[in-house]
């Protein structure tokens, strides 16, 4: 997934209204690497990592360090 790897960037556009690497993400469903049950697991981890950031005092992620 983009954004997870070391020296990509951060997986969130900073108004929080996309996630970054979608075009790459459906590549690989398309190509059957992300299996739907995977696929399904990464839709609700995003889900509950937007309403994270949606909910935070500033509205705006901090990438991690480094």
């Amino acid at each position: 997934m983009a954004g997870s790897c070391p020296g990509t960037s951060w997986p969130l556009t900073p108004d929080l209204s996309r996630w970054k690497g979608l075009d790459e993400y459906a590549h690989v469903r398309r190509l059957g690497i992300v299996t739907d049950t995977e696929h399904h697991a990464l839709d609700a981890a995003r889900a509950q990592v937007s309403r994270r950031f949606k909910n935070a005092p500033d509205h705006s992620p901090t990438p991690p360090p480094g």
